[in-house]
């Protein structure tokens, strides 16, 4: 496959546009659009020319604790 990479999301489904896709005995189909499902994916092979530093985004998840109000507050209140 011949492809740019668009997305790819945290379960690691893939988005890419632009792709040349080949199976086994048929022939080279090409594709505007294509997403492939995470857990149907083993590996990515990146060159090795790649900027990487560059190119790659951190994208952490923010947590959100809840506020204590009057339930939590009661709960803790009664605990032994």
């Amino acid at each position: 496959m011949t492809k740019i990479a668009l997305a790819v999301d945290m379960r690691m489904n893939t988005h890419l546009t632009n792709v040349k896709m080949t199976a086994k005995g048929k022939p080279t189909i090409a594709l505007d659009h294509l997403t492939i499902r995470g857990n149907n994916i083993r590996d990515f092979i990146l060159p090795d020319t790649l900027p990487l530093d560059s190119l790659l985004v951190e994208d952490t998840q923010k947590i959100i604790r809840p506020k204590p109000g009057p339930a939590t507050r009661k709960a803790t209140k009664y605990r032994l």
